[in-house]
């Protein structure tokens, strides 16, 4: 599972998932390798995911 980081972004307001090269100019080379580990969180099984995510969305 992995829960999207927040770093520092030219401007007002947070916007993820715009792409590594924002994340590079705006961190640095240095910087960016932790920060995108930072975001790695537990092992999530489809098992887990099915029973906690897809059976509350109604999917299944």
């Amino acid at each position: 599972m992995y829960n999207h980081p927040f770093y520092n972004q030219l401007g007002s307001g947070f916007i993820p998932y715009i792409g590594i090269y924002d994340l590079l100019f705006n961190e640095g080379f240095d910087n960016t390798l932790p920060i995108i580990r930072s975001g790695n969180q537990k092992d999530l099984y489809f098992i887990d995911y099915r029973n906690t995510y897809m059976l509350n969305q109604g999917e299944l």
